[in-house]
């Protein structure tokens, strides 16, 4: 029983580290431009942000739902043409949490 949950122990950590995505791939922007997510800014927040005193700030779940919740009704608006000068949308999805989005913003 022991080796069994080692083994699932194993896998969950190496599939965790294989799942790092290097944004500096070319396939993430081929376009000549870097991806935003490629280098990070030593300054936290990039130079715009120098004697800012920027700050990480953590979102709980509840934080997170309120958030996508205002975002989502105001694209639902927007999607079905009730924000003027616009024209209503063919496709325009609900938006979902990205952890990783969320961690490189």
């Amino acid at each position: 029983m022991a080796s069994w949950i080692f083994v699932v122990l194993a896998l969950c950590l190496f599939s965790g580290i294989q799942a790092h995505i290097n944004y500096c791939a070319n396939s993430y922007c081929n376009n000549g431009y870097q991806n935003v997510g490629c280098n990070p800014p030593v300054v936290p927040g990039g130079v715009r942000c120098t004697g800012k005193s920027p700050a990480v700030v953590t979102l709980n779940s509840a934080q997170q739902t309120l958030i996508l919740n205002e975002h989502n009704t105001r694209r639902s608006q927007l999607a079905l043409g009730h924000l003027r000068p616009f024209l209503s949308a063919k496709r325009m999805p609900t938006l979902t949490w990205d952890t990783e989005l969320a961690k490189q913003a």
